[in-house]
C-alpha cells in the first residue's frame, strides 16, 4: 500500500505540469466568439444591407467588416477576419443545401439560417438594418482585435539561383555567396 501512494504521489504532480501545459497553449490559440442568434440575424442583415462597402478594392472588406462589428459591439471580440470567415461559411452552407449533388437528398429547412440566408442570397433583406459608413480614417486600431491571419510574404526579388522565391535581402546574401566562392552575379540573372 505504501509503494501505491507513493507511485500516486509521484505521478500526481507531472498530471497537474502537465495541466498547465495544455491550459498555456489554450491561451495562445486564437479565440473564437461563437455569435448568438439574434447576433448571427444582425450579422447577416447588416452585411446584405451594408454591400456597397464591399467593393472588391484592397481591404475594403476587412474595413466593412471592422465598421459591421463595431456598430454590433463586437470590436474587442472578433476580428474581421472572423467575420469574413463566418459569412463564407454560412454562404457556402447554404449553397450546399440549396443546390445540392444529383442524386442527393438534402433538408435545408433543417438548419436554422436557411430561410435567413435565403432570404439574404436573394435580396430580400435589402434595408432590413441600418446602413453604416465606413470607419472614419482616425480610428484606433487598438479598438479591434489583432488580426492574426498569416501574411503571405511578398515577392520582390523574383527566383534565386537555387529557384526559390526569396527577398531583396535574401539575393544581396546570395550575390555575396556567390562572390565569394569565385562566381560573379551577373544583371541579366535579375
Amino acid at each position: 500500500m505504501d509503494a501505491t501512494m507513493e507511485n500516486i504521489e509521484h505521478t500526481l504532480p507531472l498530471y497537474s505540469n502537465n495541466a498547465k501545459k495544455k491550459s498555456k497553449k489554450k491561451v495562445n490559440s486564437e479565440y473564437t466568439y461563437k455569435l448568438s442568434e439574434y447576433e448571427t440575424m444582425d450579422f447577416v442583415k447588416l452585411r446584405v444591407s451594408n454591400r456597397y462597402m464591399f467593393t472588391g478594392r484592397r481591404n475594403a472588406s476587412r474595413l466593412a467588416w471592422r465598421a459591421i462589428l463595431k456598430h454590433m459591439g463586437l470590436q474587442g471580440k472578433m476580428t474581421a477576419s472572423q467575420a469574413m470567415k463566418k459569412w463564407e461559411n454560412l454562404k457556402k452552407r447554404y449553397k450546399e443545401l440549396k443546390y445540392p449533388p444529383p442524386g442527393v437528398q438534402v433538408f435545408p429547412h433543417s438548419w436554422r439560417w436557411y430561410d435567413l440566408m435565403s432570404d439574404a442570397m436573394e435580396g430580400r433583406l435589402a434595408g432590413s438594418a441600418p446602413i453604416i459608413g465606413p470607419l472614419p480614417p482616425g480610428t484606433s486600431d487598438s479598438d479591434f482585435l489583432p488580426d492574426a491571419r498569416p501574411r503571405k510574404r511578398a515577392m520582390m526579388g523574383g527566383i534565386g539561383v537555387m529557384g526559390m522565391h526569396c527577398d531583396l535581402d535574401e539575393m544581396d546574401t546570395e550575390r555575396a555567396t556567390l562572390r565569394l566562392n569565385g562566381r560573379h552575379w551577373r544583371a541579366s540573372e535579375r
